[in-house]
């Protein structure tokens, strides 16, 4: 990310920024997520008016561009998908981590519960009741509002 100050400096220099798109903001370029080069004269008024919206994709070198494209933005996207309750009752256990990072664990001995760990150490019982489906249904809507990081 290039800062407001060196922007202004690197136009002064007429130098090149490397800028992260996947659209062609200068005429001619092609369509494609990669790494553009822009010439110190399609920098002054463009850039600068809106350097905010698009500071986070302006580098000042090539490596550093190709750096963020390849590592700088990684995105995960999780599932949770909860046994029915059939899977469950041969199984009698389930683990998933919230969006807090914490796990969460759905077990049954004679009760289900569903548990929260984290770093391995107990933390607290969230859902505690007779092992049956009905509850088994309302545990899985705690789990999926675990899940999401919702209030419980």
């Amino acid at each position: 990310m290039i800062i407001k100050e060196r922007l202004e400096e690197l136009i002064k220099e007429q130098a090149t920024i490397y800028f992260i798109t996947s659209e062609p903001f200068i005429a001619g370029a092609s369509s494609f997520i990669g790494i553009q080069e822009i010439k110190y004269n399609a920098i002054p008024t463009f850039w600068k008016k809106h350097w905010e919206d698009y500071k986070d994709w302006m580098y000042e070198t090539k490596e550093e561009a190709e750096w963020y494209l390849e590592f700088g933005n990684i995105t995960r996207t999780e599932t949770l998908k909860l046994p029915s309750w059939e899977e469950f009752n041969k199984n009698s256990y389930f683990q998933f981590v919230s969006k807090d990072m914490s796990n969460i664990v759905l077990a049954e001995s004679g009760y289900l519960e569903i548990d929260e760990y984290i770093d391995g150490e107990f933390i607290q019982t969230y859902f505690h009741k007779e092992m049956n489906k009905e509850n088994y249904i309302e545990a899985c809507r705690m789990a999926k509002k675990l899940f999401l990081g919702e209030e419980v």
